[in-house]
């Protein structure tokens, strides 16, 4: 299994090389300089034979699509990861409101209060009116 992927590790790696000496060579050829082949790491003799050169643009062409997230603008990698990680926290607060039970145990404690405000604010006018307001007066 190792022998494997060491053999699709390798061949990729071909392949990115293969690809890198394309985009030197169109780059050198639209700045008007001759096209020369850049130096590529010396390998053993079981290099895989060169692909055509159509073959050759696929794999650029894949090795980009895999990429995927290398290949955008910092303003937009910065939108994805905060996208992300807005996904992220709504997703765990969704998970943590239902899983406790929707209750909001701090509104609750707050009308316990204000109720209790309100029945001591009616006791106290009720003892106000009770006693006279003045001593010797009726």
């Amino acid at each position: 299994m190792t022998l494997a992927n060491s053999k699709l590790d390798e061949l990729n790696e071909l392949a990115m090389w293969d690809g890198l000496t394309i985009q030197l060579r169109e780059s050198t050829l639209a700045q008007g300089r001759p096209a020369t082949s850049p130096a590529t790491p010396t390998r053993s003799n079981d290099r895989a034979p060169a692909a055509a050169p159509s073959t050759q643009k696929r794999r650029v062409e894949l090795l980009e699509m895999a990429g995927g997230f290398s290949a955008l603008g910092p303003k937009t990698k910065n939108l994805v990861v905060a996208g992300g990680l807005t996904g992220f926290v709504l997703g765990v607060y969704y998970y943590t409101m239902h899983a406790v039970g929707g209750t909001d145990e701090l509104q609750v404690a707050i009308d316990k209060f204000e109720d209790l405000k309100k029945k001591d604010a009616a006791e106290s006018a009720a003892a106000a009116a009770t006693k006279p307001s003045a001593p010797g007066s009726s």
